[in-house]
């Protein structure tokens, strides 16, 4: 949307969309679908992106890493010249914890690269503690090794284990005389 209608709409819902995510986050502040629902309907508001950086934080600090990555690429991608340069760094910080934790090394050192962090003595600060672009390296590698093991343990569970192999053969059996 163009700048200057942007501004006309912002004129005349922003102060609706304001009321209406102050109550939403004073009643039901952890509420994911209100605050989707919000979003969905109020994105061209000046309140579209503390909504989609809530919902981000939410899914951050539940631990759903991918989807908060999806919140946090989308709050930068959509509404980057809205956003303060301090709101910047925390959202682009936590977007770096994200794919560290993924274990997304191609996407970390992409994003590093956007940023300028790509240096190997560039820090980035989470908290009080800073790390150099080396050690969040260090950290990805050690976090997808860890995902990897936990995927292959469960694959093995699933291979050996006749419950899993008797219920999906019996699925496709089913289904098969029923098409039939």
């Amino acid at each position: 949307l163009p700048a200057e209608a942007r501004a006309r709409y912002r004129a005349t819902r922003d102060y609706q969309a304001k009321a209406a995510l102050e109550d939403l986050l004073e009643t039901r502040p952890d509420d994911r679908e209100a605050l989707r629902r919000f979003y969905d309907q109020h994105e061209l508001t000046s309140w579209g992106a503390p909504a989609l950086e809530r919902l981000g934080d939410i899914a951050f600090e539940r631990g759903s890493l991918e989807v908060s990555k999806r919140h946090y690429q989308a709050l930068l991608e959509r509404h980057s010249g809205e956003l303060k340069g301090a709101a910047t760094g925390a959202i682009e910080s936590r977007l770096v914890a994200c794919l560290a934790g993924l274990g997304d090394s191609d996407a970390l050192r992409k994003l590093a690269a956007q940023l300028g962090l790509d240096g190997a003595d560039a820090k980035l600060t989470f908290g009080e503690q800073a790390l150099t672009m080396p050690k969040l390296l260090e950290l990805c590698f050690a976090r997808r090794g860890a995902l990897e093991k936990r995927a292959n343990t469960t694959l093995d569970h699933i291979r050996s284990s006749p419950q899993h192999t008797a219920s999906h053969a019996s699925r496709r059996c089913s289904r098969r005389t029923e098409s039939k």
